[in-house]
């Protein structure tokens, strides 16, 4: 018995051995393919497809790149009136009593269409402290959602867009 597992044994060692010695074989060629094939790097790139060759060939257009079709509208400044506010109050909203007479000043902008024209608005907004709630108060902007950047006649023409279901990214290009 015990013969016959040693022999088994052996055996199986050797048909081990053999797969072992075939595995190293390979890794030895996938090697040599590998190695060849970095130092044929130039010849690789230049052999492309029939596809990659024709955009190759393309002519392109020398100098200046071609402008968008939106380069004229607002992002460009063409078309766009600035307007100036300062924008204070003088009494506190939530008690009624006058605020302070220092105050600080904090810059903001809002963007809106008015009269089919895209109008960016800076806010001078002044800031007064009020006695009584022992709080900072300033007023809020005309016209202008509070803590939005945009204008309610935008914002209701985005809205209006959204229920006739105009995706999010044709609303940002128009």
């Amino acid at each position: 018995m015990e013969k016959e597992r040693d022999e088994m044994r052996a055996s199986m060692e050797k048909e081990r051995d053999e797969m072992r010695a075939q595995y190293l074989d390979k890794i030895k060629q996938l090697e040599q393919e590998i190695t060849r094939l970095k130092s044929n790097k130039r010849r690789a790139r230049k052999s492309r497809s029939y596809n990659a060759r024709e955009f190759k060939d393309y002519l392109r257009p020398s100098g200046k790149t071609r402008r968008p079709p939106y380069a004229d509208d607002a992002t460009s400044g063409k078309h766009t009136r600035v307007i100036h506010k300062t924008v204070d109050i003088r009494y506190c909203p939530k008690c009624g009593d006058p605020l302070s007479e220092s105050a600080t000043k904090y810059y903001r902008t809002s963007e809106d269409s008015l009269d089919c024209v895209w109008t960016k608005t800076e806010w001078t907004v002044m800031r007064r402290n009020c006695k009584t709630c022992s709080r900072p108060r300033s007023a809020s902007l005309d016209g202008v959602i509070t803590g939005e950047h945009f204008g309610a006649v935008v914002i209701a023409q985005v809205y209006v867009m959204r229920c006739l279901t105009i995706s999010y990214e044709k609303i940002a290009r128009i």
